[in-house]
């Protein structure tokens, strides 16, 4: 018999989907201090430097520097990531997954605003610390991209929604 949490849908695929979701909700909402503690403490974060040219990846470790990269994306209107598909194999005290998803990146060009749309995957090492699940390593694959228009302004609308969280709670259209 399998143990309860290596089964799909167990306590502890729950947990670390959860961790992947606060991680999306912190880069979005700019909060470098809820992000750092995302992963443990000489945690790091491997993602490739976008900037032209064949460059080594960007690896952030530690407190100090893994703080600093919400802030990082400060350079786009706004961002938004999704997560998709996951996998994990859990192994006691550590696990290893994938993560899916999308990561738009609202920005403006001489086109007026474009979503730069990445198409992603994470391959993740995980640990406990003091008994919560935590990234002990985050490598960031970028597996294609595209460039779409946006309508709008990018701008949160009057129903409240926080940056990087939506637009709010749904609404009912109609009369």
């Amino acid at each position: 018999m399998v143990p309860p949490d290596h089964r799909p849908g167990g306590a502890v695929e729950e947990e670390l989907r959860a961790l992947s979701v606060a991680y999306a909700e912190s880069v979005d909402a700019r909060d470098g201090d809820r992000f750092v503690t995302l992963f443990a403490p000489d945690g790091e974060l491997v993602v490739p430097d976008r900037r032209d040219g064949d460059r080594p990846p960007l690896v952030r470790r530690g407190p100090e520097q893994l703080r600093k990269v919400p802030g990082a994306l400060r350079r786009y209107l706004r961002t938004v990531h999704e997560v998709g598909a996951t996998s994990y194999v859990v192994d006691g005290s550590v696990a290893s997954g994938t993560v899916a998803g999308e990561a738009h990146h609202v920005a403006r060009s001489d086109r007026g605003l474009t979503d730069t749309v990445w198409t992603i995957e994470y391959r993740d090492d995980y640990r406990r610390v003091d008994g919560t699940w935590c990234f002990g390593r985050r490598v960031l694959h970028v597996l294609w991209t595209n460039e779409r228009p946006v309508t709008g302004d990018g701008s949160v609308g009057s129903d409240g929604g926080a940056p990087g969280r939506g637009a709010g709670p749904p609404r009912t259209l109609g009369p």
